[in-house]
């Protein structure tokens, strides 16, 4: 591992305790948990007021970064989950988020059901580098690309338009081409998280041809059944190097997948199991990661960053209980993590999907 800086949880709190880190620095690059819009008692600020939970949220970050020894302009790629109770609100916040880093992050905004404290409406992941090349806004019709690099890294946000015929595969086509034009390859995939809008039938899977950038796609978001289709997209990839895929068998119920580049790995699971709940799902992946970061000579302690989006009710309950096995696998000062509950998964029996960042 490289130098190693863990901000502590002190920022805001959860409503139980929780050992990991506001943010991870290691070397060049910093990782945050959710920043969400809740006070040191963990009661929600501004509850059901999206915009000024977002200016709280944008506060709460700059302290963040400031801790990690990171600025401002060091934001390189931002993943926005918000509820959109009102229309327009997703556009405001869009807006509020550009004018608070107008250094250009690559942007991705999540709608999602609901949250699990009642009133919250917005959560923040912050991806932060050093030596950040200003962001490249790329509309590439009928695809929108959002770049940024920092120290060999690309963050990318990616962003189809409707496509007329209904078709998945047309979406993902369209992103490959415009990605391709930009010189980024799938050979030098790190990371991939998709969102996908407007499949009628959300328990029926979208069907993806066989493509270089989607590692994992039972993994893939469903972010809701209205309007025409629409993929979208965030991404990382080396400048440098290509990347050695980590994968096991496709026909097992547990899928463990993920990628390697020089010192940074990163590995998604998901279980299919129609019978195990939301517990059960997750401590198969958490044994399933653990045992592939084994095989490369790492361990939890190695991980800086832990999301986990879930098929679940807005509780609490859900929440602790499936973050109580995850917190279980690693102590104190814990890797950065994000739990949420999203619509759904791309396939019905999986109730969650887990991906770590590890750095050697």
């Amino acid at each position: 591992m490289g130098t190693r800086v863990h901000v502590p949880f002190d920022i805001f709190a959860m409503q139980v305790d929780v050992p990991v880190s506001t943010m991870v620095r290691d070397g060049a690059f910093g990782w945050s948990c959710g920043q969400c819009p809740l006070d040191r008692e963990g009661a929600v600020v501004y509850p059901g007021d999206l915009v000024a939970q977002s200016g709280f949220v944008c506060d709460m970050i700059e302290t963040v970064l400031h801790r990690a020894e990171f600025v401002a302009a060091s934001v390189a790629r931002l993943h926005v989950y918000f509820v959109e109770s009102r229309a327009g609100e997703g556009d405001a916040i869009r807006d509020l988020f550009r004018r608070r880093f107008p250094h250009g992050p690559a942007l991705v905004l999540i709608p999602v059901p609901h949250f699990y404290y009642e009133g919250m409406l917005i959560e923040v992941d912050v991806f932060a580098g050093t030596g950040l090349v200003a962001r490249q806004v790329r509309p590439s019709p009928p695809v929108a690309l959002e770049i940024a690099e920092a120290d060999g890294l690309v963050f990318v946000s990616v962003l189809s338009e409707p496509d007329p015929t209904g078709s998945v595969a047309q979406c993902l086509a369209s992103v490959e081409t415009a990605l391709r034009a930009e010189d980024l390859f799938a050979d030098n995939l790190v990371s991939d998280h998709w969102f996908l809008s407007g499949v009628s039938e959300p328990s029926a899977p979208a069907v993806l041809p066989k493509s270089g950038y989607v590692t994992a796609s039972d993994a893939l978001v469903r972010v809701g059944t209205a309007g025409p289709v629409r993929l979208g997209g965030s991404l990382v990839l080396s400048s440098r190097l290509p990347t050695a895929r980590i994968g096991a068998g496709a026909d097992n119920p547990l899928r463990i997948s993920g990628r390697r580049s020089d010192r940074l790995c990163w590995i998604n699971g998901t279980v299919r199991d129609q019978a195990g709940d939301l517990v059960d799902q997750t401590q198969a992946i958490m044994a399933g990661i653990a045992e592939a970061l084994a095989t490369l000579n790492m361990a939890f302690e190695n991980v800086t960053k832990l999301t986990a989006h879930y098929v679940g009710g807005a509780t609490p309950e859900e929440l602790h209980a499936n973050m109580k096995i995850r917190h279980g696998y690693y102590a104190r000062p814990g890797p950065a993590s994000t739990g949420l509950p999203v619509f759904a998964l791309n396939h019905a029996d999986c109730r969650i999907a887990i991906d770590v960042v590890a750095v050697v």
